[in-house]
Formats: C-alpha cells, sequence, structure tokens
C-alpha cells in the first residue's frame, strides 16, 4: 500500500493480482475514518466487471468487453470521488480472468 499525506487527507492504493480468479484490492476499514475512492485502474484478460464496493454494496460498476481486442487496460483515476461510509471498507473488484488480472484501488482516507 502506497500513502501520503495531504491537506488532512491520506492518499492510499492498494494493488492485488490474480490468476484464473475474481481478484479484490482492499483499503481496510478503520473506525473513524472514512475513504473517498478517487481511482480505480488495472487489466484484464476476459469479459467481466470492474466494481467499486462500499463494503459488500456496490457503489460503481463498469462492463469490459474485450471478445475484439484481448488483454484490455483500463484507467478510471481521478474520474471518479466516491464516499465510502465511515469506518467500511473500500473495496476494488474485478469479476474474473482467465489469466492474469490486476487491479489496484486509490481513495483519499480523512481521519
Amino acid at each position: 500500500m502506497h500513502v501520503n499525506v495531504v491537506n488532512g487527507f491520506e492518499m492510499q492504493s492498494t494493488y492485488a493480482a490474480g490468476t484464473s480468479a475474481a481478484t479484490t484490492a482492499t483499503i481496510g476499514a478503520e473506525t473513524g475514518a472514512q475513504h473517498f475512492v478517487t481511482g480505480i485502474s488495472g487489466f484484464v484478460d476476459k469479459d467481466c466487471t470492474i466494481t467499486i464496493k462500499d463494503g459488500t454494496t456496490v457503489m460503481a460498476e463498469w462492463k469490459v468487453d474485450i471478445s475484439a481486442e484481448g488483454t484490455t487496460f483500463f484507467n478510471f483515476n481521478y474520474a471518479v470521488y466516491i464516499p465510502i461510509t465511515p469506518g467500511v471498507a473500500a473495496n476494488g473488484v474485478i469479476s474474473g480472468s482467465t489469466g492474469d488480472c490486476a487491479i489496484t484501488i486509490t481513495a483519499d482516507t480523512l481521519r
């Protein structure tokens, strides 16, 4: 995890990789803290969904269709600003892959 503090917000990012499976990158829940998701990026090798979750609640979702392109890179950094319920984890999820995949979720955390 990468951490940088600016103007009272702690900027965090977490990376996860998978092989032939769904993959989740999580910025952990903290009592008294609130995450604001600022981006999600990575790559996939099959049709899937990319999801940002507030704990288990879906907050945003994109469908990736790679049928004509092969491995697809996605980057929604600074294209989103999604508040997560205080004290709840922020999750970035790839629904599955046939080979390799990776995902990074980035958030500002207010304590």
